[in-house]
């Protein structure tokens, strides 16, 4: 399976309606990654969430972690934009290395 935005964030929405604390290993358990030749599991899950925290979709939670199969794990909320953002076909999630100052 191709994991992609859409299906990340779907999967965070879906934890957050649960009550399921968003860590990387409940990523890995909500869509089923599989570890790959070069890669963990959690390695790609931690990918992904990189990449949906750089993006603004989620955040950290300060002072919150659970224990995870080999450590603690950070524990993440969805902001307000990642509740609202729709993911679709053509949406690439990009971060810009030199953004605008907003005066």
């Amino acid at each position: 399976m191709r994991i992609t935005t859409k299906i990340c964030i779907n999967a965070l929405r879906k934890m957050t309606e649960d009550g399921v604390p968003i860590t990387n290993q409940a990523l890995v358990d909500a869509i089923g990654i599989k570890a790959t030749s070069q890669s963990r599991a959690l390695d790609i899950a931690s990918g992904w969430m990189s990449n949906m925290r750089r993006c603004g979709l989620i955040r950290s939670v300060n002072g919150f972690k659970v224990d995870g199969p080999q450590r603690k794990l950070q524990v993440y909320e969805l902001t307000r934009w990642g509740q609202r953002f729709k993911a679709g076909k053509k949406v690439v999630l990009k971060v810009a290395a030199n953004p605008r100052k907003v005066r």
